[in-house]
């Protein structure tokens, strides 16, 4: 149905095109023709789509839409068995950190493997790495989702075996926030090379100055963590 929509939507344009019918006359038909033929053929794409996707989880039961859950569940032995033991850790977190809101990455994922059934393949465990080449850790000062003492002590364990750059702001993934931190990742990704010992990177501002937005009118943000962006 929706191909012969579209169809029948371009022959009409084909027959303004070639004068079969007067411009004129057709002006008014013109924008209809056209949403109708945008229409159709979305049409037609959202059922490919689906169809493909309907497919594949044919072909592969396990597939998911968002497997974030799985990948999670999966490496993340947690001590909360139900709901009851979830309200004793959040009323724990409002005595000790009243000013601090509920994250709700964290809180979806704490609750998305309430009542899971598969097993935890790869929880937390002390680590026990021997690299070929010496890592190379980045980390935000204040990451709100992976935070800085989990550094500290993934580093700790390692020893030798790695580097840390430690950005002294905020967000979650540090890489592109400034030249200082970037620059260091490519040339360990392009030549292996190491930044120094206790390399530190300063904080900087996410938004640009007020100026380089007149141009667009924008109002700018105020400096700091940006509104609907989890983890900036």
């Amino acid at each position: 149905m929706a191909d012969a929509e579209a169809t029948g939507a371009d022959a009409g344009w084909l027959a303004i095109a070639t004068g079969a019918v007067a411009p004129d006359a057709a002006a008014a038909e013109a924008p209809l023709a056209l949403a109708a033929a945008d229409a159709a053929a979305a049409a037609a794409l959202a059922a490919r789509s689906t169809a493909a996707r309907k497919s594949a989880k044919q072909a592969d039961p396990e597939l998911a839409e968002n497997s974030f859950q799985p990948q999670f569940c999966g490496d993340w032995e947690l001590p909360v068995r139900n709901y009851a033991e979830l309200a004793v850790l959040l009323r724990a977190q409002r005595l000790v950190a009243p000013e601090m809101l509920y994250s709700p990455l964290a809180l979806s994922a704490t609750t998305a493997c309430l009542g899971w059934s598969a097993q935890t393949n790869n929880p937390q465990h002390p680590l026990r790495a021997h690299p070929a080449k010496t890592l190379y850790m980045t980390n935000a000062l204040h990451d709100p989702a992976t935070g800085y003492a989990w550094a500290l002590n993934a580093k700790r364990q390692l020893g030798d075996a790695a580097r840390l750059l430690t950005y002294k702001g905020w967000g979650h993934g540090v890489y592109g926030r400034s030249d200082c931190v970037s620059a260091p990742v490519d040339a360990y990704l392009i030549s292996g090379a190491l930044p120094r010992p206790g390399a530190l990177c300063a904080a900087v501002p996410p938004n640009p100055p007020a100026a380089a937005r007149s141009a667009t009118g924008q109002r700018p943000l105020p400096a700091g963590p940006r509104p609907n962006l989890p983890g900036f």
